[in-house]
């Protein structure tokens, strides 16, 4: 699974892109629900999905290592933690659960 389909996964992931920016906004403008949809099922190419939002920001997305370290750079260990127990993108649950030191509960 791409990392894009987690990096959506982070509920709170559009709100680094501007405060004009909520789960309203981006469902009017590019039809996805960041909150209900599991982009790991959800999405065919979600590095696509990714780079649409990132449009909306008028910022690219390129799968490069920056682009992804700047993404991640913005997420908490409170907001893995909730990926991880939202029940969304499995295969991060799975990667997450063989860190030693991740506290899930």
């Amino acid at each position: 699974m791409e990392i894009e389909a987690w990096i959506l996964g982070f509920r709170n992931i559009y709100r680094n892109l501007g405060e004009n920016f909520t789960q309203e906004f981006i469902m009017e403008r590019i039809g996805f629900d960041l909150i209900a949809d599991d982009p790991e099922t959800k999405f065919y190419h979600p590095a696509e999905q990714l780079s649409l939002l990132m449009q909306l920001a008028d910022k690219s997305y390129n799968k490069s290592k920056s682009d992804v370290n700047s993404l991640l750079a913005a997420i908490n260990k409170e907001e893995f933690i909730e990926l991880f127990n939202s029940g969304k993108c499995n295969s991060f649950r799975e990667f997450f659960s063989y860190f030693p030191f991740a506290e899930l509960n």
